[in-house]
């Protein structure tokens, strides 16, 4: 039997989705269950995990055999007032860095904290490659010609985006772009897109160039392509290999019936 597989699991329902698919492989899944954010998941052996005590963490890997480790959902900023246990001491410095600058630059330091525990942070994709958008396109329908032109644009824009570590996803329409991501979440974006007139126009999300994939990996759901359907999109574009899909048959059955297309297309360079 394969090694079981630690998750820190954080808020949301994507540590869900990811433990169902890699326990369907098989291999054994241990959740270290962040307090007052995960949500015990069914099939794992659920380890409570207090925030920010990475003692706790690995006294639980040793104790279940863990040396691959997944970071997913998430996670709030540390807190400053909580109790650190020592070896989270150990890299106080680490820790506290970590909370400035982007969101890539956050997690990159995180992962530098796990590796130097001695174990192996590893991505969705090695572990549920079959969470992983694929390219081409996922439904009945297929972008017009000008939502790809579209789709090229938003590409490069996402690309330059992630050189400052600013966003994942843009709203392109008729070769403008209509609103960025930011610190508000590509929900909230897509529906002040719609508040601008972004209708028919295309919804491009992709991960940032330099960023770290293997704990922060790009996610579309259902509530992104139920805002984009909202905000009249016409096209939801996401980086083929490069963004999860969360529950992609439910979403190629809802995108079919709003007659939005839903295409994987191969990322920036």
């Amino acid at each position: 039997m394969a090694a079981p597989l630690g998750i820190i699991a954080g808020r949301g329902g994507l540590p869900g989705a990811v433990a169902a698919a890699v326990l369907a492989t098989g291999r054994p899944v241990v959740q270290f269950a962040m307090t007052g954010m995960a949500q015990p998941i069914a099939g794992a052996t659920v380890v409570p995990f207090p925030p920010y005590r990475i003692g706790a963490l690995v006294a639980g890997a040793k104790a279940h055999g863990v040396s691959d480790l997944l970071l997913v959902g998430q996670v709030d900023r540390p807190d400053l007032r909580v109790r650190f246990d020592l070896t989270t001491l150990r890299f106080i410095r680490l820790l506290l860095t970590s909370g400035r600058g982007g969101d890539d630059k956050v997690m990159r330091r995180v992962t530098s904290a796990l590796e130097s525990l001695g174990f192996r942070v590893v991505s969705i994709a090695e572990v549920a490659p079959s969470l992983v958008a694929p390219a081409g396109q996922l439904g009945r329908h297929a972008p017009a010609p000008h939502a790809m032109a579209d789709i090229a644009l938003g590409l490069s824009a996402v690309s330059m985006m992630g050189q400052l570590d600013i966003g994942q996803a843009v709203v392109v329409r008729k070769s403008r772009v209509i609103a960025v991501e930011a610190a508000e979440g590509t929900d909230a974006m897509i529906k002040r897109a719609g508040a601008l007139g972004a209708r028919d126009g295309v919804l491009v999300k992709a991960s940032k160039p330099q960023q770290e994939l293997r704990n922060d990996m790009p996610t579309v759901g259902m509530d992104t392509l139920e805002a984009s359907i909202a905000a009249g999109l016409s096209t939801v574009a996401v980086a083929a290999g490069r963004v999860v899909l969360v529950d992609l048959q439910d979403m190629v059955r809802r995108a079919d019936e709003a007659g939005v297309a839903l295409i994987g297309v191969e990322p920036s360079p």
